[in-house]
């Protein structure tokens, strides 16, 4: 699939994307997540990861994303939130 990742630059913290283009933001376009896998986070609600319902469309804030992926960096291994 070819994905222009710096599109996600260019976005604002209000700009909303469907379930493919979350999973490119937070796993990249070589190993991105799955649908699949973001609809088990949204009910175990193993991450929280805040997200809009529109029917049966799912849509994701960029800025949420991005709060995310910086709340999941980590220096270490045995370091804790």
């Amino acid at each position: 699939m070819q994905f222009d990742e710096n599109l996600f630059t260019s976005l604002p913290d209000c700009a909303k994307v469907g379930e493919e283009e979350a999973g490119i933001f937070i796993g990249g376009t070589e190993n991105p997540i799955k649908k699949g896998t973001l609809a088990v986070w949204r009910s175990c609600k193993r991450y929280d990861l805040p997200y809009l319902k529109i029917g049966r469309s799912v849509r994701y804030e960029m800025g949420a994303l991005r709060e995310f992926v910086k709340s999941r960096r980590r220096t270490h291994t045995g370091e804790n939130k």
